[in-house]
Parts: C-alpha cells; structure tokens; sequence
C-alpha cells in the first residue's frame, strides 16, 4: 500500500468549473471582451490562472495583464462560494486518514485560493500539505512541487501515488517517476487522459479508494511472484530441489541399512548390545527405594556417534556411487556423440577409419543400424543448358542456309 497520496484539486476533489467561469466572464466583461462559454472555460483550465485567462483573451495579448489582474481579484473573493466537493470524495479522503496515508494537496490555481478553498471545505479531513502555484515557482507540469511535497513529507516517489483529471496531472506523474489514476469525473474525457499516458483509471470515488488501498499492494505481490517464478525455474535451483529429495531418500535407505542389517550383526559381537546403548558411564544415576529414577545417569553415548559416523559414510559413499554412475553414463553419452561426428566427417572426405572407430561401427551396426553414419551421396549436377546463339550467330546461319539453297 503507499504511504502518500497527491490529489490535483480542480475537477479531482471540486467543482470549481461554476465559479471560474463566472469570474473569468467578470474579468473579459471588464476588459471590453468577448465572454466565453462554459465548455469553453472547462477546457481553458489546468495550466494556471494566467494560461486561463491568455486563452480565454483570444489573441487580444494588450488586454491580457489587465484581464489576469481583474480575474485574480474577482476570483479570490468568491472562490470559496463557487467551490463545491465532489459527491463522495469527503468519505473518500476520511477512509484514507483511516488507514494512515499522508494527504497531500498539488494545484496549479493560486496557492491562497487553493489554501482558502481547503480551509473552508476539507474542515473534517486531515490534509498534511498543500501547494498551490506562487509567484516565480514553475507550474506542473514542472517536477519541482512533487519532489516539494515528497521531502516536506519524507515519503519517496515510490510509495507515492498522485491522482488527477488532466493531461498536465498525467505529465507531471510521469516526470516526477511516481504512480498515477486519472478520475473520469472531471475536466478532461477518458480518452484525452489515455492519450496523454494514463493507464489507471477510477470511475467514481469508491473504485479510487480501492485503487489507492488494494492495486498497488497487488502489483507487488505480482512483481514478488514473478521473481520468485524466475528464481525456482533456475537450473542450479532445480538441480538442488533434486538433491535434496535424492539426498531424502538415501538417508532412509542408510538408516535401514544400519538399524535393520548392520545393528543387529553388532550386537551378536557385543553380547545382545545394541550399539546405540554402548556408552560410558560418568555418574551412575539416582534411584529411590522404590527404583525410580531422580536425577538420569550422565554417560558418554560413544555408540550413538559411532552409529552416526556410520551413517554419514554410508550415505556419503551411496552418493559418491551414484555420481559416478550418473557421470559415466554422461561420459559414455558424449564420447558416442564425439565418435560419431569424427566417422561422419572422414566418410565425407574419402578418409579411411582406424581400427577404434571400425569398432564402434560394428557395434554401431547391430545395436542401431537405422542411424549409422553414412556418406552423403552427392547428387550429380545437371548439364548446363546450350547458350542462346547471338543476334550475330543467327545472322551467320541465315546466310549460310541461303548460300546452302542457292547451290542446290
């Protein structure tokens, strides 16, 4: 699960479309200019204040400051009453506040209106900071206020997730290295959120929360698996989980060799003695009036160590004859491969064979016939076709045949 979530503000948690585009209006009307219409504004918005208003002016760049000035002091004075929380994005934020993530809050809108509206409208949820754009400081989609955010809070970009509705949030995710869902609810369609490069999207704010609370602790488990598949399917690995299981069976084998075979022939020699029960005694045990024991004897059991000496020299030399077996079957493997290749390669050029490798194509002959090495035939090549006679050759055998006809 991550440790912090960056909300964009605009068209993520708030409405705000309703009051930016009446102030926006308020201002052009102001400068003598033209309105703009809502969807106008709805699609204006996302780079700033002053990108909004540079759009909203049409091309009328002399009345842009004026415009800008009036907007900002319209806007700060009624941003507050414009704004409204998106249904369910309250609950949404105190289930986060739940589970201990951190809240961070990054806008592009003015950073006393973006603190104003989150004062006068997130009163009952826990934000831990908030940035909005000040005067001289690069706007997303910049890196600069993420990694701002990220040391504010020390969390690192990995356990960071930010959550936006535009084209400049997916940008400023993907150039800050952190994970990103766009909402579906706000300024920009899902379409131009996946053109842009999203791929991670919340259709409301319940499927948002199980996004932030479940997906990425399931990517992980995901990446964990797929290491965890990549490291058993190593040879070495495999080799060893046979090892094991070879080794497993051996020490049963052993263990029967010597308590079944071994022990009892011992204990004919020791008088009836198992030799587990050989020891020596250092302090005799204590025994009660009725026989029972109070404190156990302490002995030297030198037959449980001789027993277990055993053992490992058994097992030991049970898997040293295997591995031997093993490897001259492999030997016997290859050398049969080698010869075969060298006969092949001297009955291709006409060289005669030694008296080793008759030998083995004798035995060759009767165990598998079928595949013995054999000379390539060569196919014989066709003849070249005659050359098509010259325009200078036909010429020649035209007068020559009409000489031919002229005699005649």
């Amino acid at each position: 699960m991550k440790k912090l979530v960056i909300f964009d503000l605009d068209g993520t948690l708030f409405d705000t479309l309703n009051g930016l585009y009446l102030s926006l209006n308020k201002a052009l009307s102001s400068c003598d200019l033209p309105s703009v219409s809502l969807q106008q504004t709805k699609q204006f918005v996302g780079d700033g204040a002053y990108n909004l208003c540079k759009r909203a002016v049409n091309g009328r760049l002399d009345k842009l400051e004026e415009c800008y000035n009036s907007f900002m002091s319209i806007y700060s004075k009624q941003a507050t009453n414009s704004t409204t929380l998106f249904s369910g994005i309250e609950g949404l934020l105190k289930k986060l506040n739940e589970y201990k993530l951190k809240i961070a809050i990054f806008s592009n809108k003015p950073h006393q209106a973006t603190v104003d509206i989150c004062n006068a409208l997130l009163k009952n949820v826990k934000i831990d900071y908030v940035l909005g754009h000040k005067e001289g400081a690069p706007l997303k989609p910049n890196k600069a206020g993420v990694e701002q955010i990220l040391s504010a809070l020390n969390v690192s970009a990995e356990d960071t997730v930010f959550v936006g509705d535009g084209e400049t949030d997916v940008k400023t995710a993907l150039n800050s290295n952190v994970d990103f869902i766009g909402v579906t609810w706000g300024f920009r369609t899902k379409k131009q959120l996946k053109s842009a490069g999203c791929r991670l999207f919340a259709k409301n704010p319940d499927h948002l929360e199980n996004l932030i609370l479940y997906q990425f602790g399931r990517k992980k488990m995901k990446k964990l698996f797929n290491e965890f598949k990549a490291f058993i399917a190593k040879g070495n690995v495999l080799d060893m989980a046979v090892g094991v299981i070879i080794g497993s069976a051996f020490s049963a084998i052993v263990n029967s060799l010597v308590k079944d075979v071994i022990t009892p022939v011992i204990s004919i020699i020791t008088g009836g003695k198992s030799l587990a029960e050989a020891c020596i005694i250092l302090k005799p045990a204590e025994l009660d009036a009725e026989g029972n024991v109070l404190t156990a004897a302490i002995t030297i059991n030198y037959g449980t160590f001789i027993e277990t000496i055993i053992n490992f020299l058994l097992i030991a030399i049970t898997v040293f004859l295997f591995v031997k077996i093993v490897m001259g079957i492999k030997r016997s493997l290859d050398i049969n491969e080698n010869m075969r290749k060298a006969i092949q390669e001297k009955l291709d050029k006409d060289e005669p064979l030694n008296k080793l490798e008759e030998k083995w194509m004798a035995r060759q002959a009767k165990k598998d016939p079928a595949n013995l090495p054999a000379k390539k035939v060569v196919e014989p090549a066709a003849p070249p076709a005659p050359a098509e006679p010259s325009s200078t050759d036909k010429l020649l055998m035209q007068i020559l045949d009409q000489l031919k006809q002229n005699n005649q």
